[in-house]
């Protein structure tokens, strides 16, 4: 069980940038929590800071999963679609 009190939405919150604040490595697998479900979670996804992140950790990293809603549920994953190469 990994804690998910700071995590993608912390690091967004807090005015971080840098990844390596929010990373969790287990058995040589690196992750970012979601964190904490921001009481507005669309204009969170859309603000520079979580572009910011997102390009961070593209740098950083050679394969990026981001496991979201279904693209119909809410606007969240339409959000984050139109941000990443591929959906599945």
């Amino acid at each position: 069980q990994t804690p998910n009190s700071f995590g993608f939405t912390g690091l967004i919150l807090s005015g971080a940038t840098d990844p390596d604040d929010g990373l969790v490595d287990r058995d040589g697998v690196e992750f970012l929590p979601s964190g904490p479900r921001p009481a507005n979670p669309s204009e969170v996804l859309m603000s520079s800071e979580a572009e910011e992140i997102l390009t961070n950790v593209w740098n950083r990293c050679e394969y990026v999963i981001i496991d979201s809603p279904p693209i119909s549920a809410v606007a969240d994953a339409q959000i984050l679609a139109g941000m990443v190469d591929a959906t599945i």
